[in-house]
């Protein structure tokens, strides 16, 4: 059996752990309730510092509308004797362009027209359906003339187009052959100064020309056109045969032969475009090609 003393010694622990369990909640609580508040009085602190940034952009604000209306109410004020004088302004216009009752009624009157006189339009101004298709019948005739006249007129048009290159090409019977030949032929010639005038008589009315005048004296020539052999955007010139299936470059723009120890001369090889007559050139594009315009 447990002594007396044993009890109230147990007792007395029992008392002492339950007293430091409250404690311990107490405390507990305490520190809970007490971070709360720390975190609040952060979030009220933050929440006081957005407000003040707000309030500071909002007197920004309010200062920059003070200033615009002020400069507003400079520019668009108006004095007493300035608004008397549009208000005359106004009422002088009203009494210029009011009219009364009996003026609009006899305007009315002055231009109203009866059902008698609305037929009596109807009826001067009515074509049968006979009248309405014998008119078109006349306009669909003259269509027809018209583009009779029209299909006339493009073949005239085309018979001068042929009439003038029936002898446009009048060569001789033997064909000329030769670089040397070439060169001293081309020698002969050389374009008076200021003859060239790009977009009116450039490199292409130049080839076209020369090629003419080459074939009429026996040589065989061609016109082509493409990027320029050195590089300079679009260009024309000529190929003339000078031996069986031989070719050498002719610089139109130059009147002379482009030489074997030309930098570029494997270039003048090189084209979008070959024509063997000035006919091949036109339908390609006329108004690059026709020399004599």
């Amino acid at each position: 059996m447990e002594s007396k003393s044993e009890k109230q010694s147990k007792k007395h622990s029992g008392v002492g752990k339950t007293l430091t369990a409250v404690l311990i909640i107490c405390f507990a609580t305490l520190v809970t309730t007490n971070f709360w508040f720390f975190i609040e009085l952060r979030n009220q602190r933050n929440l006081n510092y957005d407000l003040r940034i707000q309030k500071g952009a909002l007197q920004n604000q309010l200062g920059l509308l003070n200033s615009t209306y002020q400069s507003y109410t400079l520019t668009h004020s108006y004095t007493d004797s300035q608004y008397s004088d549009l208000v005359s302004a106004y009422h002088d216009y009203m009494s210029d362009h009011l009219h009364s009752n009996s003026e609009f009624n006899d305007y009315v009157h002055s231009h109203q027209y009866s059902n008698l006189e609305y037929w009596n339009y109807v009826d001067n101004h009515l074509h049968t359906n006979s009248e309405y298709d014998e008119a078109c019948l006349q306009i669909s005739d003259l269509e027809w003339q018209i583009n009779d006249l029209e299909l006339g007129i493009q073949n005239l048009q085309q018979t001068a187009e042929e009439n003038r290159f029936e002898f446009y090409y009048a060569s001789l019977a033997k064909q000329r052959f030769g670089v040397d030949d070439l060169d001293e032929y081309l020698d002969r010639w050389e374009w008076i100064e200021g003859t060239y005038v790009k977009g009116v008589f450039d490199c292409s009315e130049m080839s076209a020309y020369i090629e003419w005048r080459l074939e009429n004296e026996g040589y065989n020539a061609y016109i082509v056109c493409g990027e320029s052999p050195w590089g300079g955007g679009y260009h024309a010139w000529l190929l003339v045969e000078t031996s069986e299936g031989a070719y050498m470059p002719v610089e139109a723009t130059e009147y002379s032969v482009v030489w074997w120890d030309s930098p570029y001369f494997d270039n003048y090889f090189e084209y979008d475009n070959l024509f063997e007559t000035i006919h091949d050139a036109l339908n390609y594009s006329y108004g690059e090609f026709d020399w004599w315009n």
